[in-house]
């Protein structure tokens, strides 16, 4: 999880486990909310990842970073029934782990036949506090929003709240440094 129940508690100003559940399951789902923006992983994770030959160039842009393991980098010189995969040599690549991008010096044309190993995504120990603080927010709107569940927004002693926008400015300005360029 991006936060800790403890964390958001704190956060919140809220005392008691009896709504401990609920608030892990709040920080999940906003875990995924935030995922879905930014257009990568922000958890740790393993992947597979399959790229065309043909498109790459000298550069391969990996889906997803940081970059925490590279593991390996394979390509298939065959037909595309012959999956057997070949290991490049340590020495024709680079990784880039902050930018989660691979620079090869001798690219294989194909499609699909280039595969990259590796783990990328934030531990506990290297999540941005601003990541951090913009899941605090979003678990904040997403607990707060819950007794307005079906209202697009509510006005209270003169404030008008819009449910409908729980991912709000505050929020996006926290996550855009993490923002996944599409190309």
């Amino acid at each position: 999880m991006l936060i800790s129940v403890a964390e958001f508690k704190t956060y919140a100003g809220l005392t008691g486990s009896s709504e401990d559940t609920f608030i892990e399951t709040l920080i999940k789902a906003a875990g995924g909310f935030m995922a879905e923006y930014l257009g990568r992983v922000i958890e740790e994770t393993e992947i597979v990842e399959r790229f065309n030959g043909d498109d790459i160039g000298s550069m391969i842009f990996l889906s997803n970073f940081p970059v925490t393991t590279f593991t390996w980098l394979k390509y298939r010189k065959g037909t595309y029934t012959d999956e057997q995969m070949t290991d490049f040599d340590d020495d024709d690549f680079e990784v880039d782990k902050d930018e989660g991008v691979v620079y090869v010096d001798n690219m294989y044309p194909g499609r699909r036949n280039i595969e990259a190993y590796y783990k990328a995504g934030y531990t506990t120990v290297n999540m941005p506090e601003a990541m951090k603080l913009a899941c605090k927010k979003l678990v904040g709107n997403f607990y707060n929003g819950r007794r307005s569940d079906g209202f697009k927004s509510e006005e209270v002693a003169g404030s008008r709240i819009e449910w409908d926008k729980l991912m709000n400015d505050d929020i996006k300005s926290l996550l855009s440094p993490y923002l996944k360029i599409k190309i």
